[in-house]
């Protein structure tokens, strides 16, 4: 049996919006018209999948991603203020995800690091120590 991993976000319709009509479903959907925020939600799949492989560099990493940002664009709509377009919108969203992401993963590994170096330098003095111990009871 061959071991694939779908990606269930490339199966997306390829559907250019105006500023208008986008501006449309995100009142539609502010309202509680589900099918307009499904629209809006599907419709930027494949952008914040794409921004989110580049970004974090594996397909489960870029889904899960996906399903985070698009908690938080569904979540926030209403903030949307109309200044630019939705896509730029949510584009933005998914940057500073990634952004505060990234940073949390590189603190986090900095930790690992700094923890792994106090390791290693009480190793190190305890082998000095030993040999120390070793070199004065030869004497």
């Amino acid at each position: 049996m061959e071991n694939t991993t779908k990606n269930l976000y490339h199966d997306n319709s390829d559907t250019d919006y105006t500023n208008d009509e986008w501006n449309e479903f995100v009142d539609l959907a502010v309202s509680g018209d589900r099918s307009a925020m499904e629209t809006l939600l599907v419709s930027i799949q494949d952008l914040i999948f794409n921004l989110s492989l580049r970004m974090l560099g594996t397909i489960p990493d870029a889904e899960d991603a996906v399903q985070e940002i698009t908690i938080r664009i569904m979540t926030h709509l209403e903030t949307f203020r109309k200044e630019s377009s939705f896509t730029t919108w949510a584009f933005r969203i998914a940057v500073n995800h990634q952004k505060i992401t990234k940073k949390v993963c590189l603190q986090r590994d900095l930790s690992a690091l700094n923890s792994m170096d106090m390791i290693l330098k009480t190793v190190q003095q305890t082998i000095s120590l030993t040999r120390l111990k070793m070199l004065s009871s030869h004497c």
